[in-house]
């Protein structure tokens, strides 16, 4: 059983609000898992790794000399706190931080996303200056703070990426002492990255190998559960509605393309899933998909798209994708440049480095790259249209070719 996935199969899901008090659980050491500082200074190594910042070392010594036998001694000044929910003013009214920690002159604040449609525009640099002001207020001049924007990973074909916005979410100016990091939920694969589902694993296997203390069973089974709660998207599982069954079965896709109804259609991996299946096969219109009248999962397609979509992939010479929403990253490169052919620009690519960076990259880099960051216009001067996309990859020697199948 995992509990995690039991709480979020109820009506309303599992809400952030909940995966933050777990993980704020994880933080403290004043709770009853016994691992200590262990996470946190997982944590806050990687970022000094990854980052390259040597800076942090202060807070990786702190985290070191705090013994968890010191905590509830007055008389050993340790400085620790740690608050869900953290109040600040803001222009308008009262804003919050999902989760602050106080080390010495050390303050972390950490803005949980399990959705990335949850995530707004300018947030974390709002609450970064509402707590500047209350240090500021409170007359605590001696101070550095590290910001963490903990946020899930794009799924795109079965392999977790990073995501630019998030990263263009931190690109605002700090303090001197201050630093920001982008931490992901589940492991991307495309870039150097910090994942606490990476970290989970670690501390299991130093915690078998005696690289730590042994943890307990209870922590050992709730690690594992959430890891996996992570793996799937935090979603809980699939029960059928007992009073009205939203899911129609299964449905033939040439009855799909002539109906009507307010459906949405179930493909493995979505909008790439269903290009790869659909493409220049005519005998995918007498496969069967499931349907239903909610959106189960980002794997579901309205059936406006699915009907674009699957019109295209099946006969690309006569029909064209004109209308469909492009976001995240859906798609390897194979598919980026069938869809980029079609759509030109209507069709942006992000990466960093932008146009120029793509054309540095050797063909085999290009074909590897897993997951490439879309939108339907340009977000930064380092997007470039899908024209250009295929310009660069032809200039290379990329020929158009029939997509390889899902397995």
């Amino acid at each position: 059983m995992n509990i995690f996935k039991v709480l979020a199969s109820g009506k309303n899901s599992l809400r952030e609000e909940f995966v933050s008090a777990y993980f704020a659980y994880l933080l403290s050491p004043k709770m009853d898992h016994g691992l200590g500082f262990v996470l946190l200074k997982m944590i806050v190594k990687k970022i000094r790794e990854v980052q390259n910042l040597p800076e942090l070392s202060d807070l990786v010594d702190e985290l070191q000399n705090d013994f968890r036998t010191d905590l509830f001694d007055e008389s050993k000044n340790n400085n620790f706190n740690l608050e869900l929910e953290y109040k600040y003013n803001k222009q308008g009214g009262i804003g919050y931080i999902d989760i602050v920690l106080s080390i010495n002159k050390w303050y972390i604040i950490i803005e949980n996303k399990i959705n990335s449609s949850s995530c707004t525009d300018g947030q974390v640099y709002e609450q970064y200056l509402g707590f500047k002001e209350t240090l500021e207020k409170k007359d605590i001049e001696e101070h550095n703070i590290l910001i963490l924007y903990l946020v899930p990973a794009i799924s795109s074909e079965g392999v977790w990426s990073s995501g630019e916005f998030y990263e263009n979410e931190l690109d605002f100016k700090l303090g001197e002492g201050d630093y920001s990091s982008v931490v992901y939920w589940q492991p991307p694969e495309d870039d150097e990255t910090i994942s606490i589902v990476s970290i989970f694993r670690e501390i299991l296997n130093q915690s078998r190998s005696g690289e730590i203390d042994p943890i307990t069973y209870d922590l050992n089974q709730s690690l594992k559960s959430f890891i996996n709660f992570c793996l799937n998207d935090f979603n809980g599982y699939p029960y059928d509605k007992v009073v009205e069954k939203n899911v129609h079965e299964k449905m033939k896709v040439k009855n799909i393309l002539k109906s009507n109804k307010e459906i949405y259609i179930g493909v493995q991996h979505g909008k790439a899933g269903l290009i790869r299946k659909a493409w220049e096969n005519s005998d995918f219109t007498s496969e069967y998909l499931n349907v239903s009248d909610t959106k189960e999962s980002w794997q579901y397609l309205s059936l406006k798209e699915f009907k674009t979509i699957c019109n295209w992939a099946i006969n690309p010479k006569d029909n064209n994708l004109s209308g469909i929403h492009w976001e995240g990253k859906p798609f390897f490169t194979d598919l980026l440049y069938l869809v980029s052919k079609d759509e030109k620009s209507n069709i942006c690519i992000g990466m960093r480095g932008g146009l120029e960076k793509l054309r540095n990259m050797d063909i085999g880099e290009i074909k590897d790259r897993k997951g490439w960051e879309v939108s339907n216009e340009r977000k930064t001067p380092q997007w470039f249209t899908g024209e250009e996309f295929c310009n660069v990859l032809e200039e290379k020697g990329y020929k158009i070719r029939a997509p390889e199948k899902n397995n």
